[in-house]
């Protein structure tokens, strides 16, 4: 992932022309994002965890961003460790606020997360995201995982970035 992109949308490639929709600049900037994997930051989390954007909605101000739970992800149970599962949920909220906001940076002030099912080996899981009020300085988003087999959430949360 390239976060670089986010400072592009001002000013540079990225920059919003006068007769594309918001829902096209979204995808291009967020597909851009996505696309890039850097050599010198392929052991750190945003690219060790292979995200692939699975749908955006500039109307709905939503970013679903899919998953597989790889053996490195696991817990001793052989299921989605909570604390990477958290970690995917506070990717995909600031990658969406960062969007929102069209700056490079957000910080993450309060993230809530319930599990309520465990994500097992080899399953795909998708991390759905909402913004519900985009101010001035805070952002708030609410989310939940499902996994490719099931609609059922397997956790849900709640995150305040600024």
């Amino acid at each position: 992932m390239n976060y670089d992109y986010f400072t592009q949308m001002e000013e540079g490639t990225l920059v919003k022309a006068e007769e594309e929709t918001e829902q096209a600049f979204m995808e291009r900037v967020l597909f851009a994002v996505f696309a890039e994997k850097s050599e010198e930051l392929k052991d750190r989390f945003n690219d060790m965890v292979n995200a692939r954007i699975y749908s955006c909605s500039a109307e709905q101000k939503s970013l679903s961003v899919a998953f597989v739970a790889e053996e490195w992800m696991l817990n001793p149970n052989g299921t989605l460790h909570g604390g990477l599962s958290g970690a995917t949920m506070d990717m995909v909220m600031s990658v969406l606020s960062r969007f929102l906001a069209k700056k490079r940076t957000v910080v993450t002030v309060q993230l809530n997360v319930n599990y309520l099912r465990p994500v097992h080996r080899g399953e795909t899981f998708v991390v759905h995201v909402v913004a519900d009020h985009v101010g001035r300085r805070c952002i708030t988003t609410h989310g939940y995982v499902t996994t490719e087999a099931s609609d059922k959430p397997v956790i849900t949360a709640t995150g305040v970035l600024m």
